[in-house]
This record gives C-alpha cells, structure tokens and sequence, in this order.
C-alpha cells in the first residue's frame, strides 16, 4: 500500500486546478460576469468554492505521509485519503452541472464503471465509491443492506490472503445473515481520482467554447454611433 501512496503523491499535483482558476479568471473575468448572476443564481460563488476546495484535496494527498504501522491509525489516514477524494469528485460534479446548465447536480460519469473492477454491487462508480466511503469511515456503523438489512463494519485490518490492500468485515442484524467481506484497493481509487481531477481539462474547453461563441455574438452586434466622445 506504501507503494500506492508514493504513486498518488508523485502523479497527482495541483498545476491543473491552477490551469483550471487561469481559465475561469481569464478573458476579462467573462465567467464573473456569465455565472454572478445566470437566471436570478449566484453561481460564481460555488465555482469559487469548488476549486478552492479541489486544491486543498489535492494538496493535502500531495502531502500523505507514510502510512502508520499502527492499524487504528492507518485506517484514519486511508480515511482522510478517501476524504480528499471525495472532495474532488462532489465538486466536479457541482462545476459540471454549472457550466453545463444542469438541473441539479449530475455527475458527468454517471452510469460509468471502469474504476473499481471487482464492484459485485452492480452499481456504477459514483455509487461504488460512496460505499467505500460509508463502510471506511463516513458511517460504518450505520450502513445500509437490501430489503431494510443494517450493516455494521468491522474493525478493518491489513490483507492477509486477499488481493485488497484493506479489509473490513460487514455484519448484518439480521439473524442467521453471513458476514461478508469488503476490501478495497489503493490502485483503484487512484484510478478514480485521475479521472475525476482529469475532467477539469474538458471544462477548461468548455468555458474556451462559451467565450468564443460569446465573443462571436458580440462582434455581431452593430455598436451605435454617437457624437460623445466617451
């Protein structure tokens, strides 16, 4: 898992979230103007929030330091890892449905699955990975089954014979229910995180594609003669 952790904090690096804050300030703030106030919302201002909460994310997994030998605690920074994840996910989604006139929030990988290759849940990656979330750390002791089913995790402990670099065991309160297994790879939710970070590049293009077609609309708009100078 070391090995993971070394891979995350020498690919990932926040040069793009600060390519991504030079796109929005760019053109003469046309985001500023576009978003500040689009059909009585101030949108500007979840922008703002979103990347600067995206550089905290990654400037903190830039940071992860050596994971502990003590599992309690080793846990807690796999948890924080997670965290920071998630962080950069929810605010992708905001920044898409902003800039593409979303009703709601809609995740632009929704129905996708090429993250997490042994999801036996039948859900995509945006569902998977709220699991993750709930059963190492958001909620453990507060998970959901299927048919009114509660689950509660288990203390999680380092792989043994598994193939995850962390496991937990979920128990159910329903009498004679088997525990089940849930592990989760660091591979994977690197994975995941890139392609989530990523997808700031398409909405670089984006907004480039909404001042053009902006910029086009103005320059066709005759401007009025006048006797003042001003």
């Amino acid at each position: 898992m070391d090995n993971e952790l070394s891979l995350i904090t020498s690919q990932i690096n926040d040069e793009l979230i600060i390519k991504f804050r030079d796109a929005v300030n760019d053109n003469h703030m046309f985001v500023f103007h576009k978003y500040s106030n689009r059909e009585g919302k101030n949108q500007w201002n979840p922008i703002c929030s979103c990347m600067d909460w995206i550089s905290v994310a990654i400037r903190s997994i830039q940071s992860t330091p050596a994971l502990s030998t003590d599992i309690d605690v080793k846990v807690m920074q796999v948890y924080s890892l997670i965290s920071s994840i998630d962080i950069v996910n929810e605010s992708i989604v905001s920044l898409y449905s902003i800039f593409n006139a979303k009703k709601g929030r809609v995740s632009p990988f929704k129905g996708a699955s090429n993250c997490f290759k042994n999801n036996d849940m039948t859900c995509d990656d945006d569902s998977y990975f709220k699991e993750i979330r709930a059963r190492f750390g958001a909620h453990p002791v507060n998970l959901d089954g299927e048919n009114g089913e509660k689950l509660f995790a288990s203390w999680p402990h380092d792989r043994f014979d598994s193939e995850y670099d962390i496991q937990v065991r979920l128990y159910s309160n329903v009498v004679g229910n088997d525990d089940k297994a849930f592990g989760i790879k660091i591979s994977e939710l690197l994975i995941f995180l890139d392609s989530r970070y990523s997808y700031l590049d398409v909405l670089i293009e984006e907004i480039s594609n909404q001042y053009s077609l902006y910029s086009k609309v103005k320059s066709a708009e005759p401007i009025p003669r006048t006797p003042e100078v001003l």
